[in-house]
């Protein structure tokens, strides 16, 4: 998910496998999938479209995650070990080669803390590959929070980590949701 797509663009079957060069089977099948996920809304004989990003929704949606994140990180903030704080390390350096922050960065920089809470169903239920969440933070960063604050804000939570302050970890990690929470009270109703 690249935020290619704007919420209300229309999607045509014969256009969608000629851009990506299969048959129009595969793509009823992914239209199926993300039709399941709500991230597009079809009618029968009709239309498929991105379904538009209701904003009610998506602050009960990121209320029940923001709850669960914070949770999962402050335990898995004080039992990081150096292999967590090495792919921390890596998946920044990435980042910060390519030029920018982007849904990659949220997960898998962060992972490896929630991997050190050692709560699996935490894990699970956090979903932190929820297409829900990916698409609000694919179209959210860089809207209004500029790349440079979210690599700043993830290389402060590294240092912090790895000088054992586990609670300024966490308070990083609260601001970059209050931030992203911010942004999604922003969006309009319907967008």
């Amino acid at each position: 998910m690249q935020g290619r797509l704007r919420p209300g663009d229309v999607l045509r079957d014969l256009d969608l496998a000629a851009r990506y060069g299969v048959s129009t089977s595969p793509v009823r099948e992914a239209i199926a999938d993300l039709a399941a996920e709500r991230l597009i809304e079809t009618a029968t004989h009709s239309f498929k479209r991105v379904a538009p990003i209701d904003r009610e929704r998506s602050l009960e949606f990121f209320a029940v995650f923001r709850l669960l994140a914070l949770h999962g990180y402050e335990l898995g903030a004080a039992r990081i070990d150096a292999s967590g704080l090495a792919h921390m390390a890596e998946v920044l350096a990435g980042q910060e080669a390519d030029g920018g922050a982007s849904f990659s960065l949220f997960v898998d920089f962060h992972d490896p803390v929630f991997v050190a809470c050692g709560n699996r169903e935490l894990r699970r239920m956090l979903g932190l590959n929820h297409p829900w969440l990916q698409r609000l933070v694919v179209l959210l960063i860089g809207r209004n929070h500029p790349r440079d604050v979210t690599l700043r804000q993830a290389h402060s939570t590294l240092v912090a980590l790895q000088a054992g302050d586990s609670g300024r970890a966490v308070a990083l990690f609260r601001q970059s949701l209050d931030d992203l929470q911010a942004e999604i009270e922003q969006i309009p109703e319907i967008y």
